[in-house]
């Protein structure tokens, strides 16, 4: 979760959300996994935009070219996007799509609820 405070009056962002999985030693040797589950951005108007689409990109570096094709990405069943990259890691044939779009269904709105027991914490 991020927020972005500026000591600028009427900055806002105009791009798309992004993330990344890097490999700080540059290798490729082990095997790197993340999964994205609920992630929702709340606009300065006040309405809710799901993170219900990803698309991935790859970028090679020379370094790693014996790992160049070691990733995959794809949605699991409990509707988490994942991306996985080095090691012997394998990509599924959605992965292999070039400029494929992931996507999954979610609220259109978080549920902000927070239960009882959390609550007196």
């Amino acid at each position: 979760m991020v927020t972005l405070d500026y000591p600028v009056a009427d900055v806002s962002f105009k791009t798309k959300s992004a993330s990344f999985l890097e490999d700080w030693r540059g290798t490729g040797v082990d095997a790197r996994r993340v999964h994205f589950r609920n992630g929702y951005k709340h606009k300065l108007r006040g309405e809710w935009m799901p993170f219900s689409a990803a698309s991935v990109h790859v970028n090679r570096d020379e370094r790693c070219r014996m790992y160049v094709n070691a990733y995959d990405t794809g949605v699991l069943e409990d509707m988490s996007f994942y991306l996985q990259s080095g090691g012997k890691t394998v990509p599924s044939e959605k992965a292999l799509e070039k400029g494929a779009v992931l996507e999954r269904s979610m609220a259109a709105e978080p549920d902000t609820h927070v239960p009882e027991l959390l609550s007196s914490l």
